[in-house]
């Protein structure tokens, strides 16, 4: 079950990556499924996740708090307003295709702008201090 679970974060962890380049990808919900599956399948891999210079920000704060540090948050908005925009003006010519991907890119926004920011005041390393 562990080589299962392993096999599958680092299935995620690939699409995770690709979705910081890809349109409709995308990266946070692949980022916190590779943590969960590292996490019950190899402590290693799972703490090389949690201290990677990309990926930790991202890990800690969803395994710690549900709080999204400011920076990825806003690299977040960017690139989707981005490769939705892009997708919808260059990609695509039928106006219903254009109307379903302006929806969904209308959803992965509401998400992110719903999910809560890291307070100042608290950093995630802080996070279990005060439980």
């Amino acid at each position: 079950m562990r080589v299962l679970l392993f096999i599958a974060g680092s299935l995620s962890l690939v699409l995770g990556v690709l979705g910081a380049f890809l349109p409709l990808l995308p990266t946070t919900p692949f980022v916190l499924l590779t943590a969960g599956c590292y996490a019950r399948a190899s402590p290693r891999a799972h703490a090389w996740l949690r201290n990677n210079r990309f990926f930790g920000p991202i890990c800690r704060s969803g395994e710690e708090g549900r709080y999204l540090p400011p920076r990825a948050k806003a690299v977040a908005i960017t690139v989707t307003l981005l490769s939705f925009g892009a997708t919808i003006i260059f990609a695509l010519e039928l106006w219903w295709l254009r109307l379903i991907v302006g929806a969904l890119g209308v959803a992965v926004l509401t998400w992110l702008f719903r999910l809560p920011t890291q307070p100042p005041d608290r950093r995630p390393d802080q996070a279990n201090a005060s439980a």
